[in-house]
């Protein structure tokens, strides 16, 4: 036996999540990288799945080979098919038992689409879990679109395998999707379990009818349907080399007309009668399409058996199905039926009875009026000892095996049998024979090729197979009946959906197994290829119409897409031409198909789906379609919803909360907002997992007697995660705790999605006793890692500066980082002019790491004139990633120092100042005219001027200069910062580019004229006389 984790069974299907999302390779081209992201069962009694963990399963890191009942595939849309998967284990949950994982595939198309329609990718295995709801033991199919002219990537999901909510109404989970162009996901919508696409709608009052034409088509040198023996004898499948019955989709029509002993047909599909009296779903017969042979025109007596015998046909009604055949007598052409009761069965009877599966406003009970019933019919065609070719039928409806009755009101043209007489001879629920389709004494060499009338020319062979014209020409029919008899069958009203046919007898087992479910023939080996001829005993689909895209055109329905043709037999010419029929929806109730969860709906705003309350607790499947904007890119994610049986000792679900690093700052907002984290520094956050349960349930003493020795503890289910990810054990009981780190690197940049959940255990430390586990409801986090952004940098005040001598100015350089776990520092380059005070603070009100720089520059007496450029750099850490470097951002400002101007000190005279520049109080007291008195005290920071501004002249020399001016070249350097540097006394100024000066004239010892009195224009350039200056 197994054992039950969570409500999750260890028996049955294994599959538990799937998704594929692809993004193109590169910047052009049809190159994409597909991933197929699944869960499936842990604890698997299979090598596939074993792996280095303690248990000896899979864990993290480890490589399985994805195995089932139905091997997974990945079908690329292009005929190109991957059958061996092997997923890298990211996530695994030994308490939930799954394990989850990615597979990679990189598949180049030749264009980048199918022809203007998007390539479908097709992920597809068997068998889902035995105890869900709905879905249960069936095959997955999940599919992703590919159209690389309309997007480069699809959306991509990512969130837990199983979502576990509680039993009531309005509960919500969020979908976390994202694409790689981080496009918002905006079309979003609940898919059924299977694309299980359309139906065949039919009304008596339009003649609906579809005909399926039966006669041998030429189709690229080889002859496609029926039997290409028939005509073309000379084929190499026809030579006596060659098993002498085939099966398979071009040899359909020498099944349905029983061309050879001890043959069988199973044919089944669903059927929706929308009236008491029902009608015919199936049948063959006369052809009414315009590619009705005409050789059919004219035909009297037992020849019109090439082109009307029905050789096959079912009924249905309200209480009864009925099976047969026509026949020709040899005088007339009789219709043999069969019918057989729906509640001869009892067990059928009240599965139709049943309220919950079927609405009984529209239908009455113990009927199959108004209501979806699968009916399956198995036809053994016999010869007795006289060579006589006689068929029996077994019917099930519901996978019921069904006991013949007296169909009411046979007609005298038919020939109508009641219960079989010999019970040992037949199976429980197999008519007794009748005869035909053939004509009695049937096989024989006497007759010529050309017999239509039922009579099977042989070649001299009784074993062989036919070989004459009998039903050559007829259509397959569904909706109507066009035999030969004058037997009237009313039109059907309803609607048929997957309607299949098989060679050989298809057992009540096999019935059961798959009528719930589209087939996907190319997935199952045991269905046989489609395709190809096999031996007479296969048990082979021959054909299969899904009624799915009826076209714009008569040409409707075809063989199944599902099944690929071959290079000599085409299903592709089954086409049929309707009249009167229209593609309508199918069943989603969960009859025909396992069905959707009802109770669950999309809300687009918020991306969250909307669980109302279902009828019982349980496990439920569950597929989302998600496209990018136009709906383009359109994928599926396919996922468990836990809804949580509220009863049994543990009542309570536990809670989960997201808390930033070491529980500070209250819970981070989860997905879909987005929670920044930045490449090579430490994103941290805190799981929190708390439960109200205090005692066990029924407990029959005190509170406090039932808290004693009560304990709880948690575990936490952890998604995929990025790989540097590193969590701590949990610690304390109740609120239980566990710490995450994660110093995101290369190749994490964009959004990572994370999820959680949080799982109780309860147990009495004094009696041994435990509680089943519950799970809390999943949270997702959502994180955007950057790249680590540069820090920013202002200065204060902005631009250059102009000082004063000893005036204090202050420069103040903030450095602040976007990221808060990053350090900042603040470098100055000085040159002369250093900062008398330089001091360093933390900003508040920013990160930990914003800083401020004041800097406090007071230039000295003799520094006028002085220019220096200072550069100021913002530099942080840069992270701790390899090769990482620290982001740098520079500022430079220069400072200029004013000539001639000068901030008095604290009690500083004028005679003291006078006295460091070289000069007399009355020339200082004679430069500031605001001072009234010489002796006045000045107050402390009061600007004075220290000489007068000159404006160098072209021709300037030092020289010239101080012997004009009288100054001393001592003093004209104290008061000019630089210039002795620069110059020599016979340099001229303004090629040096000094434009002004600061001077302190001596009257006493400087020319008695000026030179500018005399200057004239010559070469471009103003210049004193000679003999000027040779004067003074």
């Amino acid at each position: 036996g197994g054992n039950c984790l969570f409500g999750l069974d260890t028996l049955g299907g294994t599959f538990r999540y799937g998704h594929v999302h692809w993004e193109r390779v590169g910047s052009g081209g049809n190159t994409v990288a597909i991933t197929i992201e699944t869960a499936f069962r842990r604890n698997v009694g299979t090598t596939y799945f074993q792996g280095s963990a303690p248990d000896g399963f899979a864990q993290v890191g480890d490589t399985v080979t994805l195995t089932g009942r139905q091997t997974p595939k990945l079908y690329l849309g292009d005929s190109a098919i991957v059958d061996v998967l092997r997923m890298k284990v990211n996530s695994y949950s030994i308490a939930e038992d799954w394990i989850m994982g990615e597979v990679h595939i990189e598949h180049t198309y030749d264009t980048p689409s199918n022809k203007g329609v998007p390539w479908e990718v097709q992920y597809s295995g068997c068998c889902r879990l035995s105890s869900l709801q709905n879905s249960k033991d069936q095959e997955w199919m999940i599919t992703a679109l590919v159209d690389l002219s309309r997007a480069s990537s699809s959306p991509r999901v990512q969130m837990l395998p199983i979502v576990h909510m509680p039993f009531q109404d309005n509960s919500q989970f969020v979908i976390p999707a994202t694409s790689a162009a981080n496009e918002e996901v905006i079309h979003w919508s609940i898919a059924k379990p299977f694309d299980v696409g359309d139906a065949a709608g039919f009304d008596a009052s339009r003649g609906s009818s579809i005909y399926v034409s039966m006669q041998p088509s030429f189709q690229n040198s080889s002859w496609g349907l029926s039997n290409p023996c028939i005509l073309k004898p000379s084929l190499a499948e026809c030579s006596t080399s060659w098993t002498e019955y085939r099966a398979g989709p071009s040899y359909l029509n020498r099944l349905l007309r029983s061309d050879n002993l001890d043959v069988s047909m199973t044919l089944e599909g669903w059927v929706l009668s929308t009236t008491v009296e029902g009608g015919v779903v199936v049948s063959t017969g006369k052809d009414d399409s315009p590619s009705a042979s005409s050789e059919c025109n004219g035909l009297a007596g037992g020849d019109r058996g090439m082109c009307e015998a029905s050789t096959l046909m079912v009924a249905i009604n309200a209480t009864h199905v009925t099976v047969g055949h026509e026949l020709w007598t040899g005088t007339q052409w009789q219709l043999q039926q069969m019918g057989f009761a729906v509640c001869s069965n009892a067990e059928l009877c009240a599965d139709l009875s049943n309220r919950v599966k079927y609405d009984f406003a529209a239908g009455d009970p113990g009927t199959t009026t108004n209501k979806w019933v699968h009916v399956a019919v198995v036809r053994r065609t016999k010869a007795d000892i006289s060579n006589k070719m006689q068929s029996t039928y077994a019917v099930y409806v519901n996978g019921y095996p069904l006991e013949m009755d007296m169909f009411p009101g046979c007609s005298s043209s038919a020939a109508c049998r009641g219960r079989p007489s010999d019970g040992e001879t037949y199976e429980a629920g197999e008519s007794e024979p009748m005869d035909g389709p053939r004509k009695p004494n049937s096989f024989t060499a006497s007759y010529t090729t050309d017999a239509k009338d039922g009579q099977c020319f042989t070649d001299g062979s009784a074993t062989s197979h036919c070989t004459d014209l009998f039903a050559t020409r007829v259509a397959l029919t569904f909706g109507s009946f066009r035999g030969a008899t004058s037997a009237a069958r009313s039109h059907f009203v309803g609607k048929l959906d997957e309607w299949r046919f098989w060679n050989g007898v298809r057992s009540q087992t096999d019935i059961l197994e798959t009528m719930q479910r589209p087939l996907t023939p190319r997935l199952e080996a045991s269905y046989g290829d489609p395709t190809s001829a096999v031996a007479a005993d296969a048990s082979v689909l021959m054909a299969l119409y899904s009624f799915d895209d009826m076209p714009g055109k008569p040409l409707y329905p075809k063989v199944d897409s599902r099944m690929p043709p071959s290079d000599r037999f085409d299903p592709e010419v089954y086409n049929g031409y309707w009249v009167g029929v229209d593609t309508v929806e199918t069943d989603d109730s969960g009859v025909v198909f396992y069905g959707k969860l009802d109770t669950i709906s999309i809300n687009n705003m918020g991306r969250v789906a909307v669980l109302q309350k279902p009828e019982v607790p349980g496990l439920y499947q569950v597929t989302v379609l998600l496209a990018l904007p136009e709906n383009s890119s359109q994928v599926s994610v396919d996922f468990i919803v836990n809804v949580t049986d509220p009863s049994g000792a543990n009542q309570e679900m536990p809670m989960l909360e997201i808390m930033g690093k070491g529980g500070v700052g209250g819970a981070l907002p989860t997905f879909p907002v987005k929670n920044l984290a930045y490449q090579g520094f430490e994103f941290g956050l805190q799981l929190k997992g708390s439960d109200m349960q205090e005692t066990p349930v029924g407990c029959m003493g005190t509170l406090e007697q039932c808290k004693v020795g009560f304990r709880t503890s948690f575990g936490f289910t952890l998604g995929p995660m990025p790989r540097a990810v590193r969590f701590s054990t949990v610690r304390d009981s109740n609120p239980g705790y566990m710490d995450m780190s994660w110093v995101p690197c290369d190749g994490d940049l964009g959004i990572t999605t994370m999820c959680f959940d949080a799982v109780d255990s309860h147990s009495n430390v004094t009696t041994g006793m435990t509680l089943p586990s519950k799970v809390s409801e999943q949270r997702c986090l959502s994180v955007e890692v950057q790249e680590d952004p540069p820090p920013t940098l202002e200065l204060l005040p902005m631009g250059n500066l102009t000082v004063t001598m000893g005036n204090e100015t202050n420069v103040t350089a903030v450095a602040m980082d976007a990221n808060c776990n990053d350090m900042v520092k603040i470098e100055v380059s000085y040159g002369l002019l250093v900062p008398i005070r330089d001091t360093v603070r933390t900003v508040g009100g920013g990160c930990g790491g914003s800083v401020a720089r004041e800097m406090i520059f007071k230039p000295t007496l003799k520094m006028g004139g002085y220019s220096q450029e200072i550069c100021v750099h913002a530099v942080d850490t840069g992270g701790v990633c390899n090769g990482a470097m620290p982001n740098r951002v520079t500022k430079c400002f220069t400072v200029r120092v004013a000539r001639c101007a000068y901030t008095l000190q604290l009690d500083e005279p004028l005679q003291d100042l006078a006295e460091q520049l070289g000069m007399d109080w009355i020339r200082l007291w004679s430069l500031n005219q605001a001072l009234l008195h010489p002796d006045a005290i000045v107050h402390s920071g009061q600007r004075v001027s220290v000489g007068m501004m000159y404006k160098v002249a072209p021709k300037d020399t030092i020289a010239d200069l101080t012997r004009r001016l009288g100054m001393p070249l001592q003093q004209l350097h104290d008061l000019n910062y630089g210039l002795a540097s620069m110059t020599s006394g016979e340099t001229e100024l303004v090629e040096a580019g000094v434009m002004e000066l600061c001077v302190v004239p001596d009257p006493c010892k400087g020319s008695k004229t000026s030179v500018y009195s005399g200057l004239v224009y010559t070469d471009g350039a103003f210049v004193a006389p000679t003999e000027r200056r040779e004067a003074a």
